[in-house]
């Protein structure tokens, strides 16, 4: 027996416009506010980029010929972009920002697709939880204006799955009128997931592992092979050709980073020498990016499971648990695989993230039914039901429920906020000094060093460096003793020439560092258990420009107080150090 109780605005969902118009708002405040949480962000992304509009820039070993990890089209697409900005002013941070805005309005238009893809496959009520925890979650503010084939692909498989479940729901309907239509979304389900893989990042091909199970049980043998061979020739192809005009060699950069990660010596892959994490980093990290959801997600497919065996229906409009339960998978696949890999970071978690949101809409729906349902069957066993007193315990306890579950969604947002707040006032300050770097301290001057020692991997590339005066970003010697990146060679040749002193063992290469006495300015965090050098404590030598608060973890005890904004308390524990841009008197002329 279906109970159908609980509307919570059941039929009710904003149109495409208006909720374009939300997820724009949010996205262009992630584009001026948002951190840059991943030094291979800068380095492998916003500098060839910055490389191949202004014809300088650093470059990491993935993109020496010898190795070809990465490929140009990717890049291109983004600096052809950033060209386009440039024709329109000479201040690249303003470029910057305008590019990050644009990743924004990309990221706003798949999330709206997916969003109302969503409302078709599952109903309304899943879509607008789904809505709100996309609009207001820490994970998606932080991935969406991120210059990553990460959150590229995350849009992709947006479009992909938004796509996918169109597709699905059409077959629910059960009449041959929609197969044209069918074959259409199938179509694109099988493009935006290959420009995501192709183009983006290729592992990720797990995650789209049960939509492409679902394809290949249910699509024509001849349909599969034209769409196999139009994402070849739409992405593989293309890509291969850029590759070719600028690494001056046939390059299959999807095959050459897949080798490298999961072959490499020894059979492991060589990924293994970076970022070794636990088991449970996913967790936690889901925990601080979507807190509650994070469980919530993990728990949708087991209960879907319990309430269709136990009702034998689900309250969806893709009634079928073989298509509900082939929706959730994705976040399963990935989560799961991921897990099991030695190599974590946030990062490779971007694909998924709208799926966290969706999971636990669903789980908050099918929650909500069963409890309806349990309260139900307590009232029948008690034979109140014929007094018709039993439905009315049931519509008021509905009632309280859904009060509850509203409070539960503000709670959500008021946590989200203040993680989000958190991690920009914790963390911005590189990017309020580098910006104050460009556009005030060395804005008019000429053949000047700026130097990062152990900062090197917060420089937020040189789009925050002007380009007029030749001025450069120099290394000094840290705690660090890895690989750093190095310039590229002279334009427009640097892409194929093979740079000296690169190796792809992490190895520490000497000629990447200068001395602090050849540096016009240093950017640096000082903190009191440094090992390195304390520039500004040299007041003889080094004068302080300009600085802002940093968040000093090793003094600030108090983890929650850290990951999360608490006002008062937060102000009250947590402990801060300069983040400092500094002057060489001698250098520079003491003023």
């Amino acid at each position: 027996m279906k109970i159908k109780m609980l509307t919570f605005a059941q039929g009710w969902a904003p149109s495409f416009n208006t909720t374009l118009l939300w997820f724009l708002t949010i996205r262009f405040i992630s584009a001026a506010y948002n951190n840059i949480n991943d030094c291979d962000e800068v380095m492998n992304y916003w500098e060839p980029t910055h490389y191949l509009i202004y014809k300088h820039g650093f470059q990491t070993w993935e993109y020496s010929p010898i190795y070809a990890l990465r490929s140009y089209l990717y890049i291109l697409l983004h600096s052809t972009m950033g060209m386009i900005f440039s024709m329109f002013t000479e201040d690249k941070v303003v470029v910057f920002y305008w590019m990050r805005a644009s990743l924004g309005i990309v990221c706003s238009i798949c999330e709206t697709f997916y969003y109302r893809s969503i409302v078709k496959a599952f109903g309304s009520t899943v879509g607008l939880f789904t809505l709100i925890f996309m609009l207001f979650s820490t994970g998606m503010f932080s991935s969406s204006t991120s210059f990553l084939p990460s959150t590229f692909t995350m849009y992709c498989f947006m479009l992909c799955y938004g796509c996918w479940f169109r597709a699905e729901s059409l077959v629910v309907n059960n009449n041959t009128v929609f197969e044209k239509n069918m074959y259409f979304w199938n179509s694109l389900t099988v493009l935006a997931g290959a420009a995501g893989v192709l183009l983006g990042w290729p592992f990720a091909c797990v995650a789209i592992l049960p939509t492409a199970l679902v394809l290949l049980v249910n699509s024509p043998i001849l349909s599969l092979i034209k769409w196999g061979v139009g994402a070849v020739l739409t992405f593989l192809i293309p890509s291969i050709l850029v590759d070719y005009l600028y690494y001056q060699k046939v390059v299959v950069a999807v095959y050459n980073i897949m080798e490298y990660n999961m072959g490499g010596s020894g059979g492991g892959g060589d990924s293994n020498l970076f970022g070794l994490e636990p088991w449970w980093f996913y967790l936690v990290n889901g925990v601080l990016n979507f807190n509650f959801l994070l469980p919530l997600s993990l728990l949708s497919l087991p209960l879907v499971a319990l309430f269709y065996f136990t009702q034998k229906w689900l309250p969806f409009s893709s009634s079928s648990f073989r298509q509900v339960a082939f929706y959730l998978l994705p976040l399963y696949f990935w989560m799961g695989i991921l897990s099991l890999l030695p190599h974590k970071e946030e990062r490779f978690l971007y694909p998924v993230y709208p799926h966290f949101c969706l999971c636990a809409a669903v789980s908050i729906w099918i929650g909500l039914h069963l409890l309806t349902s349990i309260v139900h069957w307590i009232q029948q066993s008690a034979k109140n039901q014929a007094s018709g007193s039993g439905k009315q315990v049931v519509v008021s306890f509905g009632k309280k429920v859904k009060s509850l579950v509203w409070l539960s969604v503000l709670l959500f947002i008021l946590v989200s906020v203040s993680r989000t707040y958190a991690l920009y006032k914790n963390y911005h300050a590189p990017l309020d000094v580098w910006q104050h770097l460009s556009e005030n301290t060395i804005k008019n001057q000429t053949n000047v060093n700026v130097c990062v020692g152990k900062e090197w991997y917060r420089f937020p590339s040189h789009f925050f460096v002007p380009s007029s005066g030749q001025n450069q970003v120099r290394f000094l010697r840290s705690g660090f003793h890895g690989l750093l990146p190095k310039p590229f060679s002279a334009y427009p040749g640097g892409t194929y020439v093979i740079p000296t002193s690169m190796n792809n063992k992490n190895q520490e290469e000497m000629d990447r560092y200068v001395n602090a006495e050849e540096c016009h300015y240093i950017v640096d965090f000082d903190f009191p258990s440094q090992e390195e050098e304390h520039y500004a404590k040299n007041t003889a030598l080094w004068e302080v420009v300009f600085s802002k608060p940093f968040l000093d973890i090793q003094s600030s005890k108090k983890a929650l107080l850290r990951a999360f904004y608490i006002p008062v308390l937060s102000d009250k524990e947590n402990s801060y150090q300069s983040y400092y841009l500094l002057r060489n008197k001698v250098l520079t002329g003491d003023k």
